[in-house]
């Protein structure tokens, strides 16, 4: 078997919830090799905590079998230079743009981009078909998205393995790919150990939730916020990621003045000149400069 996983974005706080995830999806099963679609690390230039523990990853996995990796956005420094080009030196394949991965005669397209089935302009490619590229593999599966989405009949975006910013809270849970190319067979398989991301809108909510959360307090009027903003401290402890979001807006009346076309200058001055200069003393010297 085969194991597809999608972006990992590596970072320090991330590490206890990366490693208990790969102890679920990895460690505890048996992979002849494993692909990683890209994102490795959070940053450009990772810390050297976050490179040692994707060595120690990737170190083990070598170990059971081959190893091959997309160079994604965050993982490129320059245009000839990644933060992942040292895994070379232990044993790792690394594949820049579209690729392929041949398992047997089974071909595997791989990449780290969008397609021209983009759902907004921000994430929509024409340089890259899914018409075109489910003709040249037998599957394929992209990261960048974290989102799984099924983009043709066996073009797939694999998405994030974990829930990483809160714009994220509608996808869904993760999932990674299980690949057999005896029989062509691939099963979708959710991650249970990922932890959980949710939106409230209020604070005895927020309360009722498990500790083990990312969680979003939602307030949709500043009397709410005002009301509740001490006990936040509180919330950001208990959680394993907090945020607060302000959705409301304060709603201005526009005053609309009627417009009447067609006056002179002098008319309209002369209109003020009456209703607003009450001193006769200063309003015979201005018509007098007029």
């Amino acid at each position: 078997m085969i194991a597809v996983y999608g972006d990992l974005h590596i970072e320090e706080s991330a590490i206890p919830e990366i490693k208990e995830i790969f102890e679920e999806i990895y460690f505890k099963q048996e992979f002849e090799q494993v692909v990683f679609l890209g994102d490795i690390f959070n940053k450009k230039k990772p810390t050297p905590t976050e490179i040692d523990f994707f060595t120690w990853l990737v170190t083990s996995m070598l170990k059971k079998g081959a190893v091959d990796i997309v160079v994604g956005n965050h993982d490129e420094s320059t245009s000839t230079c990644s933060a992942l080009d040292y895994t070379k030196h232990i044993g790792v394949t690394i594949h820049h743009g579209e690729s392929c991965v041949m398992l047997g005669s089974y071909k595997l397209g791989i990449g780290h981009f969008f397609t021209d089935k983009g759902e907004f302009d921000f994430c929509k490619d024409e340089s890259h078909k899914v018409e075109d590229l489910s003709k040249k593999y037998d599957l394929v599966l992209l990261g960048h998205d974290h989102c799984f989405k099924q983009l043709g009949e066996n073009v797939y975006h694999l998405g994030s393995i974990r829930r990483k910013s809160f714009n994220e809270v509608d996808y869904g849970k993760p999932k990674y790919a299980k690949l057999d190319p005896q029989n062509g067979s691939v099963d979708f398989c959710e991650i249970k150990s990922a932890i959980p991301m949710h939106d409230v809108k209020s604070v005895n909510e927020a309360l009722k939730m498990d500790s083990n959360t990312k969680l979003r307090l939602i307030f949709t009027s500043f009397s709410d916020y005002l009301a509740t903003v001490n006990k936040l401290p509180e919330l950001k402890k208990k959680f394993k990621a907090f945020k607060v979001k302000h959705d409301y807006t304060q709603k201005i009346e526009k005053i609309k003045t009627p417009t009447q076309k067609g006056r002179s200058f002098s008319e309209i001055f002369t209109k003020f000149l009456k209703e607003t200069v009450k001193n006769k003393k200063v309003k015979s010297l201005i018509e007098e400069s007029l």
